[in-house]
């Protein structure tokens, strides 16, 4: 019998808060009704940001531990940039967990990493998802500088020369 885990994460408190998460996990629940597979483990990172390696998060950890006993052949992922957000984080992830003997796949990108043009979906993917990362921080960066140049203020402690509302 196969041994599937699933992987979620959203990055922010905020997403948490919401539930974002869940919507993964129900997506994930779905998806292995749907081609008739049975969950054994889910690894759940709430809250914890795409930016840190997979062995640097809580659930991350314990999926790559569990990689390295052989507990799980194949991990259910909702989109490649759960892994990570930078090309780098995700290819080590996936080299890290492939190296393990478990398999990857996407609930939403047509990969497999088991032939040749499939890695090579795989890597073009995890540079989108880097592009999409870096695609936001520019638009925060030009949006606060937009801001500031306007007055307005960006956050923290008031400075001493604006206005204080009662």
């Amino acid at each position: 019998m196969l041994r599937l885990a699933v992987y979620a994460r959203v990055n922010s408190d905020d997403q948490a808060e919401r539930g974002t998460i869940e919507n993964q996990l129900e997506f994930a629940c779905k998806y292995a009704d749907l081609h008739q597979l049975e969950i054994v483990k889910w690894y759940k990172d709430d809250g914890v940001t795409g930016t840190i390696l997979l062995e640097a998060r809580p659930a991350g950890r314990e999926l790559l531990q569990d990689a390295k006993n052989g507990t799980i052949d194949l991990l259910l992922i909702y989109r490649l940039d759960r892994l990570g957000r930078s090309a780098r984080i995700i290819l080590n992830s996936v080299h890290d967990l492939e190296s393990d003997g478990v398999k990857i796949r996407s609930m939403t990108e047509p990969f497999d990493t088991g032939d040749p043009s499939g890695r090579f979906l795989l890597t073009i993917l995890a540079g989108v998802a880097d592009l999409e990362r870096e695609t936001i921080l520019e638009r925060l960066w030009y949006g606060a500088n937009r801001a500031a140049r306007s007055g307005k203020w960006l956050g923290g402690i008031v400075p001493v020369w604006l206005p204080r509302r009662q």
